[in-house]
């Protein structure tokens, strides 16, 4: 269900039938999965060995073990490469952006999700904001985004705001 909106966003661009698609950051392999189902080639970058365990073993997926930078990968392999939630966590997300783009195919897509630190929920929450966590080196807004799209040479098509909906419990883990 929370890939949901996703799955829209990507097809108003592309048909996820018949789509080589790489997820990088592809954790558990739940999205791959699901752009299997769809009848999607899928193929997935994670930087966690135990993510990786997960996803092969619970959906058989072929999921590579590291980061963007040591994608083993052709170039032109790929219809659409998707980051959900994944930019936010890049040491130097420019440079591995711009390392994606020789793995798509002419006229592929990229797709990124990651929250926009000027919304409200942001604005309100100022340094109580769970987002601001260890873990998210960089935060952007659809403005910031753009430019750092632009910097790794690519065109940025549009922005679509959805809504994700979380547990009571992993708020309250957020929170503490």
């Amino acid at each position: 269900r929370a890939y949901a909106p996703l799955v829209n966003i990507v097809e108003r661009h592309r048909a996820i039938s018949g789509a080589d698609l790489l997820d990088a950051g592809a954790n558990t392999g739940i999205f791959l999965n699901l752009a299997r189902e769809l009848g999607a080639m899928p193929f997935g970058l994670e930087p966690s060995l135990d993510a990786v365990e997960v996803a092969r073993s619970r959906f058989g997926l072929e999921v590579q073990n590291g980061v963007i930078a040591e994608i083993d990968q052709p170039d032109a392999a790929f219809d659409i490469a998707t980051l959900w939630d994944v930019v936010e966590h890049l040491y130097d997300p420019a440079a591995d952006l711009a390392a994606l783009r020789p793995k798509l195919k002419p006229g592929g897509y990229i797709f990124v999700s990651t929250h926009d630190i000027e919304n409200v929920f942001c604005r309100v929450l100022g340094k109580r904001n769970p987002l601001l966590m260890y873990a998210h080196f960089y935060h952007f807004s659809p403005r910031t985004l753009a430019k750092t799209l632009e910097v790794a040479g690519y065109e940025t098509v549009g922005f679509r705001y959805f809504h994700k909906s979380w547990s009571v419990r992993y708020l309250l883990a957020l929170f503490d």
